[in-house]
């Protein structure tokens, strides 16, 4: 029985159309296209763990990718399982996954190079939202492990993380063997099944949090999509970097009698290191932001930031970047780095509902150290949307902000409270004004009556037009 014959028979012909994508396998799986017959003819992503392996592996390689793929069934960014997975018999000669199908272009069709040509403000918004998503799996003590160009989707604007089967537990730290990723994985992970268990042991022992290595392959890819040309200059200096990251644990001697090709290797890392820190700083990133994706390319885990310590930095950026397009008139964009930062808290205020592990202890605390990002980016994307006269969309947007306004009393001090709470009120009451709803209008306006100063002036001048 073929991989085709025997799906069809597990999932009662459900699925029609199945064709392999030969094209965009992986490891350990094969990947097939097919339409779901129950599901308004939708398109689906048929995972078979690839059949030669031993059914023990099948069957823990399964179980891992599935219980991952659960944990982000409602998370925006990450791939998602089509309803519940089917049940296997040890003794079923196939083990397979249904996902959603994700339409869009791969950053690269292989983990050698990234092929898509992006602009640079979309890369970074593309590391934005990479850096969102790996927040919200680092925050549940896991780490990805196989961040390459093949691994992330992009769908329009929107960045789509594929492939959660290498996904692991931070605390379990398995040594990683990497399977064609050379020039994204970072040094301390092991080149060689041979070496696997050594690495294991010494990243254990001395090498730090593992969910370093997803922020060095985060490094690099934002590296390649500005720089124009990987982090490594080939898949031979990237193995010569974990050689030596090996024997400098190992034995820490080694630092004084370097090999000719570790130094080389190493010169040319830091190199490089500094090039992107140069150019960073020409194109006008933050300070802080800079050194942090600097140090994300550093050759010991250790030195880079985490995750947590990159967003830290990296939202006041994104919403200054909006600020700016703002007050040069550029709605399109303006929208696109206001609503990039809107669905990060987003989905932050979704997970301050989990209760897996402290998930939603350390959401709060991240909602509620950058509240007042994510409200001026919903404000402030609601007047862009009242700009472009989306009015209906606008009126939206502020009900919103006033919904956070209440949720999160909290999030701000008094006096930011009040002030965008006059500004939405303010902006609601246009909207029902351009929608020629000024009976709504009027009676929001006047309840903002006794405003003083510049606000109290533009509550009165909206009064008269609306009552006009």
């Amino acid at each position: 029985m073929n991989i085709r014959e025997f799906i069809q028979i597990k999932a009662q012909h459900r699925y029609a159309q199945i064709t392999e994508m030969a094209h965009e396998e992986g490891g350990f799986g094969r990947l097939y296209r097919a339409i779901d017959t129950e599901r308004q003819q939708r398109e689906v992503c048929i995972k078979v763990i690839k059949p030669h392996l031993s059914k023990d592996l099948q069957i823990k390689l399964w179980n891992e990718e599935v219980q991952a793929l659960e944990l982000y069934r409602n998370r925006s960014g990450i791939v998602h399982l089509v309803e519940k997975q089917y049940e296997f018999d040890r003794d079923d000669p196939y083990w397979f996954l249904v996902m959603e199908y994700v339409h869009g272009k791969r950053l690269g069709s292989s983990k050698y190079r990234i092929e898509l040509d992006v602009e640079d403000d979309q890369a970074i918004r593309i590391i934005f939202q990479l850096c969102s998503v790996i927040y919200s799996i680092h925050s549940r003590g896991k780490y990805h492990q196989d961040i390459f160009p093949d691994n992330v989707k992009i769908q329009g604007e929107d960045v789509i993380l594929l492939d959660l089967g290498g996904m692991r537990e931070a605390e379990r730290r398995s040594g990683t063997i990497i399977f064609g990723g050379e020039m994204y994985s970072p040094p301390e992970v092991s080149p060689t099944r041979l070496r696997m268990k050594r690495f294991r042991a010494l990243r254990k022992q001395k090498m730090g949090s593992f969910e370093s290595a997803d922020i060095f392959s985060i490094g690099t890819i934002f590296y390649e999509l500005l720089m124009g040309q990987p982090f490594f200059d080939s898949i031979e200096q990237s193995n010569q970097l974990k050689e030596y990251i090996y024997d400098y644990y190992a034995d820490p001697e080694t630092v004084r009698r370097l090999k000719h090709e570790y130094q080389e290797a190493i010169s040319t890392a830091r190199r490089n290191i500094q090039s992107f820190a140069e150019f960073l700083e020409e194109y006008d990133l933050s300070g802080p932001l800079c050194d942090r994706f600097a140090k994300t390319l550093a050759i010991h885990p250790q030195k880079r930031p985490s995750i947590e310590a990159l967003l830290d930095v990296f939202l006041p950026y994104m919403l200054e970047r909006a600020r700016e397009c703002y007050a040069h008139a550029d709605w399109k964009n303006a929208h696109l780095w206001f609503r990039n930062l809107e669905q990060h808290f987003d989905e932050i205020q979704l997970e301050c509902l989990s209760d897996y592990q402290g998930v939603g202890e350390i959401m709060s605390r991240h909602l509620h150290t950058h509240f007042s990002i994510y409200i001026e980016a919903c404000l402030m994307r609601g007047v862009t949307q009242y700009r472009q006269e989306l009015f209906e969309s606008a009126q939206r947007t502020f009900l919103k902000c006033q919904d956070l306004l209440e949720r999160y009393p909290q999030g701000c001090d008094e006096q930011e409270k009040n002030t965008y709470f006059l500004k939405i009120v303010n902006n609601l009451a246009a909207c029902f004004h351009k929608r020629n709803q000024n009976t709504e209008a009027l009676h929001l306006l006047k309840s903002l009556s006794t405003a003083q100063g510049n606000f109290g002036q533009i509550i009165s001048h909206n009064i008269q037009a609306c009552a006009t």
